[in-house]
């Protein structure tokens, strides 16, 4: 038993000493990764814009989705960024240990007291490579769990979303008016990311730790918490509480900020410079295939901004968040399909041409429809060639008009879901 114990403390603490071997390797793998990511970010959105259920598509929880992963992935990469640029410099130090035992020699640098002074504190290799392996194992550490904190809460909103989506697919009646899931999500992961970041005030609290303690178990599994759960309150444990509460607070509320700020068109400089901001004095690069460089729009998207033909291709992008809501009670979709199964296509494309309508210069345009897949933004929607041989040169709007059912009126009702300008020559 003797024996025993020493062994094992000799085999940890091997362990501990070739940590840095798998701490490069899974750093340089991660960031191999996280650079490719951004790309996917984008498919993402553009998914969850184009075929989330109503309560995501027509909400703001798809763009807040994507805007804190992409955030998350700047952190992440910077994190691992500082872990290999810290390791880079502690393996050069164990170089110069090894090549320069004696470390730095002061007698040959004659330098005046004020001066050596300051190098003295940075003399001894040994301390500043046991100093450099604390930070840069503590540095993966926070890394490490803040990309587990991100995989946590992207499977939470993947399984509240599946649900979600079933039910509504299920019961859709009785999930016709799903405004209120919003603020109610949005307020109990507010509360959980509040006890996250003043590391666990809720729990200190008697009456308050009983009532949170079931939203707290619920939470921490959707969150994936105990992969992550001793990382976490290693750091909270071990620091002043205070230095640990600061630097989460400022960590959350920049992550908050810079979430928001990359949704919004306007940023410090927009504001500084004289420019207007305002959308309707703007001209919206995603509307045109030939100025959208990849960020295509998610209402619809013309060929060019300057017509040159007589006739204008027009592609609408279908939003299948609409469907069971608006789409499918314009033409009564479920008695009808259940009758006539044969002409289920037919019963489709009735659908989609009462809820969406075009106007051009305010004048209500007739045409039909074509159901297409874009070929650039990848987008599932319509396509309509519209005559224009009567417009003259010069300017023309060109509106897209969504049927969207009121609950309070029991009714559907016209909304101008897009404004796109072109320009005729002639």
């Amino acid at each position: 038993m003797e024996d025993k114990k020493p062994k094992e403390t000799n085999w940890l603490t091997r362990i501990q000493e070739q940590s840095w071997e798998p701490e490069i390797l899974i750093s340089g793998f991660v960031l191999f990764a996280l650079f490719r990511i951004p790309p996917l970010l984008q498919d993402l959105n553009l998914f969850l814009n184009n075929n989330s259920v109503e309560v995501f598509s027509q909400g703001n929880v798809d763009e807040n989705l994507t805007a804190l992963l992409t955030i998350s992935n700047s952190w992440l990469i910077l994190g691992f960024s500082v872990h290999l640029f810290l390791r880079s410099i502690w393996v050069a130090f164990i170089g110069l240990s090894y090549v320069y035992k004696n470390g730095i020699d002061f007698s040959k640098l004659k330098y005046q007291p004020e001066f050596k002074k300051e190098i003295v504190k940075n003399s001894d290799y040994v301390d500043i490579i046991h100093k450099l392996e604390k930070v840069c194992s503590a540095t993966f550490a926070i890394s490490f769990l803040w990309f587990l904190c991100v995989l946590g809460a992207t499977f939470a909103l993947l399984i509240i979303g599946g649900v979600i989506n079933i039910f509504i697919h299920f019961f859709p009646k009785q999930a016709a008016d799903t405004s209120w899931l919003d603020p109610v999500l949005s307020f109990i992961f507010f509360v959980h990311i509040f006890d996250f970041v003043t590391l666990g005030a809720l729990k200190r609290i008697k009456y308050v730790s009983k009532v949170y303690y079931p939203i707290y178990k619920i939470i921490s599994y959707l969150t994936l918490s105990p992969l992550y759960r001793g990382i976490y309150y290693g750091f909270v444990s071990n620091h002043k509480w205070w230095k640990v509460a600061t630097f989460m607070l400022i960590f959350a509320a920049s992550s908050f900020f810079l979430t928001f700020a990359i949704r919004e068109n306007e940023n410090l400089i927009d504001i500084m410079v004289f420019k207007t901001l305002a959308d309707k004095h703007q001209l919206f690069h995603g509307h045109y295939e030939n100025l959208a460089d990849g960020a295509y729009s998610r209402n619809i998207i013309l060929p060019s901004d300057v017509v040159e033909d007589n006739v204008l291709r027009v592609f609408i992008v279908h939003r299948t968040g609409y469907e069971k809501q608006s789409i499918m009670k314009l033409c009564d979709y479920e008695n009808s399909a259940a009758q006539d199964s044969l002409v289920l296509d037919d019963l489709k494309m009735d659908c989609l041409d009462q809820f969406y309508d075009l106007k051009v210069d305010g004048q209500l345009v007739e045409t039909d429809f074509l159901f297409h897949k874009h070929q650039k933004s990848k987008q599932d929607g319509l396509i309509a060639y519209l005559d224009i041989a009567h417009l003259e040169k010069g300017v023309h709007v060109l509106e897209l008009i969504y049927h969207v059912w009121n609950d309070e009126d029991k009714k559907h009702k016209p909304s101008v879901r897009a404004e796109v300008e072109f320009y005729k020559v002639r």
